[in-house]
């Protein structure tokens, strides 16, 4: 006997009615459309100043770290190539 496709699928029918109806109402997350201007409403002046620095400070070293990848490995193959060639 072949069951249905609810009945295959549905992970809460073990559950009462009760039960099911307590779990999906955990799981239902309703759309929710926020701004910038919503969501730092309670941020003083001091919390947006920091949260600026440190995403400055972020970016620069998300900028630089693959400069300093490519200045000590140009430093090691240097010291790699004058070392076998004396």
């Amino acid at each position: 006997m072949e069951k249905s496709h609810d009945e295959k699928e549905d992970p809460l029918r073990r559950f009462d009615d009760r039960e099911r109806e307590v779990i999906q109402s955990q799981l239902r997350m309703p759309m929710v459309n926020v701004g910038y201007r919503t969501l730092y409403r309670y941020a003083s002046g001091t919390d947006i100043l920091v949260m600026s620095f440190c995403s400055f400070c972020a970016t620069v070293a998300g900028a630089v770290l693959p400069l300093m990848t490519v200045r000590y490995q140009a430093s090691n193959f240097r010291a790699f190539i004058l070392t076998y060639l004396d």
